[in-house]
């Protein structure tokens, strides 16, 4: 459902995600008959921050080499949080300092 304030009336607009095209924008037909484009923009809110989803943590610490402190920056943690996070879901954890090939 979109809300939109048009003429100082609100209107509720049901619309799937789907329907949005690459630009984001809704095509829709008031009831008066006017044509009223729409540019939206949404968030999609995870049920669980990323960081605590085991696939998510893996790929960007392991397979793209991202510093805890980078992840840990992304979301506003500390970088013990983050450690924390790699040790509860099992994944090995590189030593501290500079890292190999740099």
């Amino acid at each position: 459902m979109v809300t939109v304030n048009l003429d100082g009336a609100k209107h509720n607009i049901p619309v799937m995600l789907e329907e949005m095209n690459k630009e984001k924008l809704i095509y829709h037909t008031m009831p008066s008959g006017e044509q009223v484009v729409i540019n939206v923009s949404y968030n999609v809110i995870p049920d669980k921050p990323m960081y605590r989803d085991a696939e998510w943590l893996h790929a960007e610490y392991v397979t793209k080499a991202r510093t805890i402190q980078s992840i840990a920056s992304q979301f506003g943690l500390t970088p013990m949080s983050i450690h924390g996070w790699l040790k509860k879901l099992d994944i090995p954890t590189r030593s501290r300092g500079r890292r190999k090939g740099l």
